[in-house]
């Protein structure tokens, strides 16, 4: 079993890597976050803490922005 920290590490880590996909993705298609919650429906201040790495979306979440963007997620669970 993993220890608590390495798993706190973990979670910030996977923070981190979703936070920057989404800035990327924001930028690749000019978007802004105001105009992103307007697709969503999301509030922008969600949607701005995932930019910056303070939220974990769940994986219906994760679907719904990876269909916006006409992409897929892929979840891999590694040692």
């Amino acid at each position: 079993m993993m220890k608590k920290r390495q798993r706190t590490t973990n979670l910030k880590n996977l923070r981190q890597d979703i936070a920057g996909i989404l800035q990327n993705l924001l930028t690749e298609n000019r978007l802004s976050i105001t105009e992103l919650a307007q697709i969503t429906c999301w509030s922008p201040l969600y949607l701005q803490t995932l930019i910056n790495g303070q939220a974990t979306p769940n994986i219906g979440e994760m679907n719904y922005l990876a269909s916006i963007f006409g992409r897929k997620i892929k979840i891999e669970f590694v040692a």
